[in-house]
């Protein structure tokens, strides 16, 4: 049997003593420590969280943005193409009474010369007649 004596008495209180100095000066930093790291590592995770889900924020607003962009450019290019396609076509309209314009003169003044070509063949026309009338009567009229 177990003889319960001083020898077992202070062998406990040694125990006990080396249970609390190691409780004391091991195990309590060790935890703390411990607790700190996780305190730290998780902290670090929801801030890589808090970074992602603003990283994932900030890649849709950019996303929308180039959208956006995308269609005032597109919308800026077919307003650029209606305004060419307008300005082309009244271009063409000037340069179609331009040229109307430019044939009606043209014809007024080929009008005009032949008018007087006209005018001048008629009168050697008649000086012809005359120098062919004296020739065929053999005198001058």
């Amino acid at each position: 049997m177990i003889e319960i004596n001083a020898t077992i008495v202070l062998q406990v209180i040694n125990f006990l003593v080396l249970v609390y100095i190691l409780n004391r000066l091991l195990v309590r930093p060790v935890m703390q420590t411990i607790s700190e790291r996780r305190r730290y590592v998780e902290e670090k995770f929801s801030r890589v969280e808090e970074l992602e889900k603003k990283r994932e924020a900030d890649l849709t607003k950019y996303q929308e943005e180039i959208s956006k962009a995308r269609s005032e450019a597109s919308a800026k290019r077919e307003e650029i193409k209606s305004a060419g396609d307008k300005q082309r076509a009244e271009l063409l309209q000037k340069a179609n009474v331009e040229g109307e314009k430019i044939v009606e003169n043209v014809r007024a003044e080929l009008n005009k010369e032949i008018i007087h070509v006209r005018e001048g063949l008629e009168k050697e026309i008649g000086d012809i007649v005359l120098l062919v009338t004296e020739k065929v009567l053999g005198r001058k009229a």
